[in-house]
């Protein structure tokens, strides 16, 4: 029995060490961009006047149908959800080389906005496209941990395995194709708008106070982005999403970002319009969390940033 016993506990460790690592690294969650980048690269003659670009504070809250019905111009949403102003550059680029320039960009710009250094956010879920000359020359600079077969083939394991059921054979046929016709996207009737339907008393709420992590390299692309907009006519304006009252109390360093923002703003000559501490941001009713209004919050939100818009394109 004594021989017998330590095979029988190294045919266990193996298939109980097998689980744990699945658990904590092929389970994990990831986000999925497909619908949004996939509208990005595949060239387009649509004519879209405004393009909303920015994280998950644009792509889960502003709805361009509320802004198509109130000013009477096409729009679309172009958001990715943890993207820093290096992923907004690339969205930008890439826009600009395949669509029809836009009248207008809106772009959200945040605290959260400029880590270029450490805040690499889900970037294996962008593993299909760097194919795309484009999204690669944008995105090289930051793609350095990730350069290896063994590390790129881990990272695409672990988005695959991440997905729900449905997704599993697109996401394993990804890994394989490029830019071809069945990985075109469906038409999208909400304009690349993902609302969360999820509300504040369904998730768990732990303040903790912290330091916004930031780059100077991050505001430079911002001013990059400006310029190079206005060098081909395209009007900018910067955002600031709401908050749930008092989130500016939990980051430590709040002034700090959004002066900087201020200055580039007043040095570029763009308007920037903060929402962060506007009325709804008093009531639990519209967030879902401190930092993202839900499906209701997005809808009031939608109206209120439309509104603006209308006034700011048409002074009376």
């Amino acid at each position: 029995m004594k021989k017998i016993l330590p095979y029988l506990l190294f045919s266990l460790i193996i298939p109980i060490g097998a689980a744990v690592l699945y658990y904590l690294h092929f389970k994990s969650d990831t986000t999925d961009i497909d619908p949004n980048m996939k509208y990005l690269v595949r060239p387009s003659s649509e004519q879209n006047d405004i393009l909303f670009i920015g994280n998950s504070r644009v792509l889960n809250q502003i709805d361009p149908r509320v802004t198509e019905e109130i000013t009477g111009l096409k729009a679309y949403n172009l958001g990715l959800e943890g993207g820093s102003t290096v992923y907004f550059n690339m969205v930008y680029r890439t826009y600009l080389q395949r669509h029809p320039k836009p009248k207008y960009i809106v772009m959200n710009v945040d605290f959260r906005c400029f880590d270029t250094e450490h805040r690499v956010f889900n970037f294996p879920d962008y593993f299909p496209y760097l194919r795309d000359s484009m999204v690669h020359a944008c995105l090289a600079p930051y793609y350095s941990q990730y350069e290896t077969g063994i590390a790129q083939f881990y990272y695409r394991m672990k988005r695959i395995n991440s997905k729900a059921d449905p997704s599993k054979v697109s996401n394993l046929r990804s890994i394989f194709e490029f830019g071809s016709a069945h990985e075109l996207p469906v038409v999208d009737t909400l304009r690349g708008f993902h609302p969360f339907s999820m509300t504040w008393e369904s998730q768990r709420h732990v303040l903790t106070q912290y330091d916004a992590v930031y780059s100077q390299k991050g505001f430079d692309l911002l001013r990059e982005i400006i310029k190079d907009a206005q060098a081909h006519d395209i009007k900018v304006i910067l955002i600031c999403a709401p908050f749930y009252m008092d989130y500016r109390q939990i980051v430590r360093n709040y002034d700090v970002v959004r002066d900087s923002i201020l200055a580039i703003a007043d040095a570029t000559h763009v308007p920037y319009w903060n929402y962060s501490d506007i009325a709804m941001g008093d009531s639990t009713k519209y967030f879902y969390n401190v930092n993202h209004v839900n499906a209701a919050g997005a809808a009031v939100y939608s109206r209120i940033l439309s509104a603006d818009l209308k006034c700011y394109m048409s002074p009376l």
